[in-house]
């Protein structure tokens, strides 16, 4: 199981219980999407996605970005051009038409963070038995990725990485999540540390950093 990006896995390895954290760009959530999309798509792998948005933003760009549109092109209809109009057509009629996995989505609008927890801890033991790990969970959530409401639910925050933390391990799945907070007090619940930028993400040009 991979990201789908190059650099990328130079930096995590999906196939052991990492916690990852990714950070830096107001885009992130678009890459944590992608990679979703590629390890349930392409590899027909079982992917989790909890959002703190609307999962029909998640739906529209899963079928839009199978064209490779690029990141910012995929919301503004009227900047298509005919050609990329009858690209995303046909991307579309194969997306319905194969029989892969999709991501299952899960919006937060009426969870806490302790809701989240139990829910992950119950998704994860689905998978804890296998001998080969054959799922992703990725989050999304407010308030990780709000660095405002981290400062003010800064124990709540952290708590609840150190909680996902223990899950990860212990069951054995490998969970992504976004987070614009401090990086000082989870730093030791978190394996990896992945820093983008807007620049890179953009150009799809995923020269990371990890700390």
């Amino acid at each position: 199981m991979n990201t789908g990006f190059k650099e990328l896995d130079k930096l995590i390895d999906l196939n052991e219980p990492q916690l990852i954290a990714i950070t830096g760009s107001t885009l992130v959530d678009m890459l944590s999407g992608d990679i979703a999309n590629n390890i349930c798509l392409h590899q027909e792998k079982e992917v989790l996605e909890i959002v703190s948005h609307k999962k029909e933003y998640l739906i529209k760009r899963l079928f839009v970005n199978q064209t490779d549109m690029g990141y910012r092109n995929w919301t503004l209809k009227d900047k298509y051009t005919d050609a990329q109009l009858k690209q995303i057509g046909q991307a579309t009629v194969n997306l319905i038409e194969v029989t892969k996995r999709l991501p299952t989505i899960l919006e937060t609008e009426i969870m806490n963070l302790k809701d989240i927890k139990q829910y992950i801890e119950a998704y994860a033991n689905n998978y804890a038995d296998r001998d080969t790990i054959e799922t992703l969970i990725v989050l999304d959530i407010f308030p990780l990725n709000n660095k405002y409401h981290i400062e003010k639910y800064e124990g709540e925050c952290v708590g609840f990485i150190k909680d996902i933390s223990m899950i990860c391990k212990r069951l054995k799945c490998p969970i992504l999540f976004i987070y614009f907070g401090d990086f000082k007090r989870i730093k030791s619940y978190v394996d990896k540390i992945i820093i983008a930028t807007d620049k890179e993400l953009q150009n799809r040009d995923i020269e990371l950093r990890s700390i």
